[in-house]
């Protein structure tokens, strides 16, 4: 009998430590997912410029500018602000918007401004004085309706470690 608990005690040990080495393994997983690759940014002399990939552009296909997304679509991969903002440059060809939302991927940031400039030379700010963690998303609607956007300024800075996304839809 002592042997046969032992036995039973031993392999509810054993898949205790296999389902924490998992949890362990997905949590590891998903933070790779969503870490800041450094180079998706340029510094410059005061400001900070996306240099990554377009994840829209697969989303688009051959819709072209006149694409209206129904639902979120990543506008960049994980990035960060330095310096004091960040020049995230979308494209007319885009297609067009109605809503921005900057979405933090891990740790923090303090999102100050949000500068849009449209395709057709107007200008949208939207003054926020806000930090953005997870739990927190910051979404802005376009006056307007759907706009193409030309160029977006994030004013802020990012914690270290941490990392945001910009989407739109």
């Amino acid at each position: 009998m002592t042997r046969a608990i032992a036995v039973i005690v031993t392999l509810a040990v054993s898949v205790c430590l296999a389902v924490g080495d998992a949890h362990r393994v997905a949590a590891d997983n998903t933070e790779r997912l969503h870490r800041y690759d450094p180079k998706t940014t340029a510094l410059g002399p005061d400001a900070s410029t996306y240099t990554g990939a377009k994840p829209y552009l697969s989303a688009r296909g051959q819709a072209g500018s006149r694409w209206r997304p129904e639902r979120w679509v990543a506008l960049t991969k994980p990035t960060r602000i330095d310096r004091g903002r960040l020049v995230i440059a979308i494209g007319a060809d885009a297609g067009e918007f109605h809503q921005l939302r900057l979405f933090n991927n891990t740790g923090s940031s303090r999102i100050e401004q949000l500068v849009i400039e449209l395709a057709d030379g107007s200008t949208q700010r939207f003054a926020l004085a806000r930090t953005l963690t997870s739990a927190d998303p910051i979404t802005v609607d376009l006056a307007g309706g759907y706009r193409r956007i030309a160029r977006v300024v994030v004013h802020g800075s990012t914690a270290p470690d941490s990392a945001y996304q910009l989407l739109g839809k």
